[in-house]
């Protein structure tokens, strides 16, 4: 038994809304509502032991790390306890596979309304109807809105967030249009949300976003073996790369400036644009502190300290802005500055071990559609637990259970 008992049927609702509420309320108060909803959803809570024993391990390294001098209690105690009471939130209220189905709905649901609302707000900005497109009375912190083309955040942070949160509804519509399994959708989405759906996300403009798209139509592709649905699922995203590249300048501005940096390490940060300064800061400094504890890790939380401690060894001399300096701007550059070689192979060992074997199933495409978001957030966003990872972490583990029914409603 790894489940709770007597859990209240709201509360798999809520666990969802909080995670489309992620842009309006910050993740540690959110990480307080999830506490004071545990203490009445459940009289008890159990969780697997193999949890107990990644956590264990966890704080292990982490004391090595404290006692070497790379890290502070406090930096890793915040991770630990962000990502346990994350993990037991959604392990409770989505406890088995028949709720997981029942909030993905909800998921499906929650992301239309935003993508209809990411559309609604591309056509505020050209009628200038500042209140619907410009958010920022609601969203505190949220991006302004650029003069030439509108990036649509909804209520959201900035687009790329916006877009985050779209992308497994939006895996799931490009699916129910050309998946080798599609009918297995038809019940869950129809053709009008897929629509809605799709026209959202591309009002974010986030190239963050397109990217992860890109990796979606990949393991589409790979579902064909030698057929023509093959070559045309392949033409068509190599048409919508192109298309992305050629007609959105950030896109292919990031790209080239991205590139530009790699190739060149002498090159002085501040001739790219900012995105493309912060991921390369961070991938530099994350590969110093791997090499640095000889690839054991800075330990959990600990990249700012690594940040402050490398950065005036790079060309940073005109850069002006620093960002995400706690979170390395990507999870697989935090994992590599923090839990080294431990971290990686930990990762993989996840992705593979849980992959739904199933062929043709329901549950392989839910896999694939986790995956797709799991390589994203690798790529580019470094949070341990905001944004509802938890909640896609646990719902790709249970993708490997058994079957327990097929009748899936919208």
């Amino acid at each position: 038994m790894d489940q709770c008992i007597v859990t209240k049927p709201s509360l798999l609702t809520i666990s969802i809304v909080l995670i489309f509420l992620c842009g309006t309320i910050q993740p540690e108060f959110i990480l307080v509502v999830q506490v004071i909803l545990l203490l009445f959803a459940a009289r008890r809570i159990k969780v697997k032991k193999s949890f107990f024993m990644v956590m264990l391990l966890l704080v292990l390294h982490s004391v090595v790390c404290i006692l070497m001098g790379a890290n502070t209690a406090f930096l890793a105690l915040k991770q630990i306890v962000g990502i346990t009471i994350s993990y037991v939130f959604y392990r409770t209220s989505v406890n088995n596979k028949s709720n997981a189905m029942k909030a993905l709905i909800v998921y499906k649901k929650l992301a239309t309304i935003i993508a209809a609302f990411a559309v609604i707000q591309q056509v505020a900005f050209y009628a200038h109807i500042n209140i619907i497109y410009d958010l920022r009375w609601i969203v505190k912190g949220q991006l302004a809105p650029a003069n030439s083309l509108y990036r649509a955040s909804t209520f959201f942070q900035e687009p790329s967030e916006c877009a985050l949160i779209l992308l497994p509804m939006v895996f799931l519509a490009l699916y129910s249009f050309w998946g080798k399994s599609k009918q297995l959708l038809s019940s869950f989405m129809s053709t009008t949300e897929a629509i809605i759906l799709l026209l959202g996300f591309l009002a974010t403009f986030s190239s963050a976003g397109y990217i992860g798209v890109f990796i979606g139509v990949v393991f589409i592709w790979l579902e064909y073996k030698h057929s023509p649905k093959k070559i045309i699922v392949f033409l068509l995203g190599i048409a919508g790369f192109i298309f992305a590249y050629t007609k959105i300048g950030d896109f292919s501005e990031r790209i080239n400036d991205t590139l530009a940096l790699i190739s060149d390490e002498s090159r002085n940060l501040s001739t790219a644009n900012i995105s493309s300064q912060t991921i390369i800061i961070n991938m530099r400094i994350a590969i110093k502190s791997f090499l640095n504890s000889w690839g054991l890790g800075s330990g959990i939380g600990s990249h700012p300290i690594s940040y402050e401690r490398f950065i005036n060894g790079l060309p940073v001399s005109k850069v002006i802005y620093f960002f995400n300096k706690e979170d390395a701007n990507s999870l697989l550059l935090r994992i590599i500055s923090e839990l080294g070689v431990m971290g990686i192979t930990g990762v993989v060992a996840f992705l593979l071990h849980f992959w739904p074997k199933q062929s043709n199933s329901f549950e392989r495409i839910i896999g694939a559609m986790n995956v797709s978001y799991f390589l994203l957030r690798l790529l580019r966003y470094g949070h341990y637990f905001n944004n509802g990872m938890w909640f896609f972490i646990v719902l790709f583990i249970l993708m490997t259970k058994e079957e327990e029914g097929n009748n899936y409603v919208s």
